[in-house]
């Protein structure tokens, strides 16, 4: 039998199996020599009439049922067309209300005065949205981190960093932003800032972390905050854990 999706619905035959009549197989000899056919005569030979009338159709027989589980779905009259965001996305970028980055990546441009020109897309920002694109997991390397926190001057020739994916290179501007596949000891940290943190003075290294660069860090984030990654970093490296506890100190006694 068909499974049934309602369990008051009447069990659907097969065809060619043989019919059940309260627990008789239709189709045997009776007693009488006779066959017990699946149509009762009314005494003439006549079929029963009342036997032989179609089932009436949408009172869960299986005449309607069958029908219905028939039915071939409607496509649908308007079909999803990507053309048409990239023609959305294209005329938002001739109004000047959005600008194309790279390939798949958009922003909204900013403009400065003191240059008299569009400022030059948020890097970081754009790493962390083709990392959202790809799902990697993605932190910046020391030069990078050092760079984003304000701790060092030199405009790096290309923005690195790492990732779970596979090496990439994108230009963005005048700006090279790379990636590089590689194990990421610090992805365990929850939050971003302590990523950076973490990258950032291990560039350093642990002899040449100074009370000016400190006060530098310190500057960056708020006392909350500062306290947040201060917990956030307990399983980093003992001398880069220390230097972050100093950071989280002086920030709490003023």
């Amino acid at each position: 039998m068909k499974r049934k999706n309602n369990p008051n619905q009447p069990e659907l035959p097969i065809e060619g199996a043989p019919k059940q009549n309260g627990g008789q197989t239709i189709g045997k000899k009776d007693a009488n020599g006779g066959e017990n056919g699946s149509q009762k005569g009314n005494g003439n030979g006549d079929p029963d009439p009342q036997k032989s009338k179609p089932a009436n159709p949408g009172t869960g027989s299986r005449e309607s049922h069958v029908l219905a589980e028939n039915v071939a779905l409607t496509p649908p009259s308007h079909p999803f067309k990507p053309g048409k965001i990239d023609l959305a996305l294209h005329r938002r970028e001739q109004d000047g209300v959005i600008r194309r980055v790279i390939r798949g990546i958009y922003d909204y441009p900013r403009h400065s005065k003191a240059l008299r020109g569009p400022v030059s897309p948020d890097i970081d920002q754009v790493a962390h949205a083709l990392a959202r694109k790809f799902a990697w997991r993605i932190q910046p390397d020391g030069a990078t981190a050092q760079n984003l926190l304000g701790l060092s001057t030199q405009v790096p020739a290309q923005n690195v960093y790492l990732s779970d994916g596979p090496d990439r290179s994108y230009t963005v501007g005048k700006t090279v932003l790379a990636f590089e596949h590689t194990a990421l000891k610090e992805a365990g940290f929850k939050l971003p800032e302590s990523r950076l943190l973490v990258q950032a003075l291990k560039a350093y290294g642990e002899n040449r972390i100074t009370r000016k660069i400190i006060a530098q860090v310190r500057k960056k984030f708020d006392s909350a905050l500062r306290q947040r990654i201060l917990v956030d970093t307990k399983t980093a490296t003992g001398w880069v854990y220390a230097a972050i506890q100093e950071i989280a100190k002086e920030a709490s006694n003023g």
